[in-house]
């Protein structure tokens, strides 16, 4: 049996979708299934995929643009389940032929998607498209299984898929007085998000920090170029961590985060790591407000719309407040359960069985 995931990534849309599938193929591994990948968007970087097989989509393309290459892989690999993970504005540019190619594919293979969430989301265009699973692992999302015969959903943050690493986490443990922050805005940061989370941290109340910086795989060198030069100059002992092999690390190391919107808060809540979060548009502005309800986070809105001083000043005021940090911590904690990729596994096991 072999599962193809079809995932995209790059500098506008970032590394979650394949981090998010990378997982998933470690748990369709470890029950002896063969998993491969097609890889669209131009870059990818390969720690994240690991050991699997993969097939790059040429000239930079996304996979919405050249679904008769999924065809062809389908066939030559004798593939049950498709899985794609590539809800995102470049797809929703090219809808019509994915979704010819989504209709087509149903007839050779069993196919899943990993959609997004409100208005960005597929089901959006579609409620019913053709095809035989739905994922949708957020907040805000109905937390119960709609049992219809075609497509299954799983709903809810119960089946969000992050790395085996967060189910060992221990209690996160709250300190008095913050000293290590983190600063992660997602495989690619072309707003430059992160540089003015620095310039925020330059006007906070307490003097020496150790900060770590994510340097995402999808960066430019323009950005690049532009965190050195605040690291040169800046207050605070400022480390620029480029491309690791994962965050699970980091977010164990720090006291709070501040991070662009995303699949990141979902690890950090897992971590129990207190955090803000800045929305890069409005589709993942109204995301953030719904994750927030939950009590996991802190949400500042569009990074665009927010001003450096009251970036400080929020915060200022998560730093100097541990009840709040503590509140946060075990809020995103009890949100994120850690087995969201053996549900999901499971599910297309029984699909594949059928």
């Amino acid at each position: 049996m072999t599962v193809l995931f079809c995932v995209d990534g790059g500098n506008e849309i970032g590394a979650g979708h394949l981090v998010r599938c990378s997982n998933l193929a470690k748990e369709v591994a470890g029950l002896g299934i063969k998993a491969n990948f097609l890889v669209g968007g131009g870059l990818i970087d390969e720690r994240i995929v690991g050991d699997f097989e993969i097939e790059i989509v040429p000239n930079a393309q996304y996979i919405a643009q050249k679904m008769d290459l999924v065809a062809g892989m389908v066939m030559r690999h004798s593939v049950q389940m498709v899985i794609f993970d590539v809800v995102h504005k470049f797809t929703h540019k090219n809808i019509d032929s994915f979704m010819n190619g989504l209709e087509s594919l149903t007839h050779i293979s069993k196919v899943g998607l990993l959609d997004s969430f409100g208005t960005g989301s597929l089901r959006q265009i579609n409620p019913f498209p053709k095809m035989d699973l739905i994922i949708a692992p957020y907040a805000g999302e109905d937390d119960v299984s709609k049992k219809r015969c075609r497509p299954y959903m799983l709903l809810g943050p119960r089946y969000f898929v992050i790395d085996s690493v967060y189910k060992k986490f221990a209690k996160k443990n709250i300190h008095n007085v913050v000293s290590r922050v983190l600063v992660t805005c997602g495989g690619g940061d072309p707003l430059g998000i992160s540089l003015k989370i620095c310039k925020a941290l330059e006007c906070v109340h307490q003097k020496f920090l150790d900060v770590r910086v994510i340097v995402g795989p999808y960066y430019s060198v323009r950005i690049v170029r532009d965190l050195d030069r605040m690291v040169s100059r800046s207050a605070h002992n400022i480390i620029l961590v480029h491309s690791p092999d994962g965050l699970a690390k980091w977010m164990e190391w720090c006291d709070i985060a501040i991070a662009t919107s995303g699949l990141t808060k979902y690890e950090l809540a897992a971590a129990g790591v207190p955090s803000i979060l800045l929305s890069v548009d409005e589709v993942h502005d109204v995301a953030n407000k719904v994750f927030v309800t939950e009590g996991t986070a802190i949400d500042l809105g569009i990074a665009g719309l927010i001003s450096v001083c009251d970036l400080t000043k929020n915060i200022d005021e998560l730093m100097c407040s541990i009840q709040i940090r503590q509140s946060l911590s075990n809020h995103g904690r009890c949100l994120v359960d850690g087995l969201g990729a053996a549900k999901i596994v499971g599910k297309i096991m029984e699909l594949c069985d059928a």
